[in-house]
């Protein structure tokens, strides 16, 4: 195992989300009626968040409970440059680690209100949900 070391060239930060993230789509996937699909034409860099081509709006309820975990340290499988040559090891990083969450294993019974929220693609945003649990569809 060996430590993983901060280059001073290339500094790290943590991100932290502004707004709710935890979501949960109440959505049928055989029949996507409940989605608005908002295409615009713009000029300008696409992958800018004010510059989205593309913008999906579904219906959502917050899960709570499903919070970005916390660590002081992390272990991970990962290559590395060195010496030459690609070595594959186990490395150690350790300071105030902010993780993604898995996803939640039971979801509750009961959630909060239905809340429509805005989709947008992957590049336009720092931080990035690309998977979201499905929630049962009230009728």
């Amino acid at each position: 195992e060996r430590p993983y070391q901060r280059l001073p060239d290339f500094p790290a930060w943590n991100l932290s989300p502004e707004s709710p993230w935890n979501y949960g789509l109440c959505l049928d996937e055989r029949s996507l009626e409940r989605v608005e699909v908002r295409w615009e034409s713009k000029d300008g860099f696409p992958f800018e968040l004010d510059q989205a081509r593309l913008r999906v709006r579904v219906p959502a309820r917050r899960i709570p409970g499903w919070k970005m975990k916390q660590a002081q340290s992390v272990k991970q499988q990962a290559g590395r440059f060195r010496d030459g040559g690609f070595h594959f090891g186990i490395y150690t990083m350790e300071g105030d680690i902010h993780l993604t969450p898995p996803l939640p294993k039971r979801i509750p019974k009961r959630l909060g209100r239905e809340e429509w929220i805005e989709l947008v693609p992957y590049g336009c945003t720092l931080l990035r949900i690309t998977v979201f649990p499905a929630l049962p569809v009230e009728e």
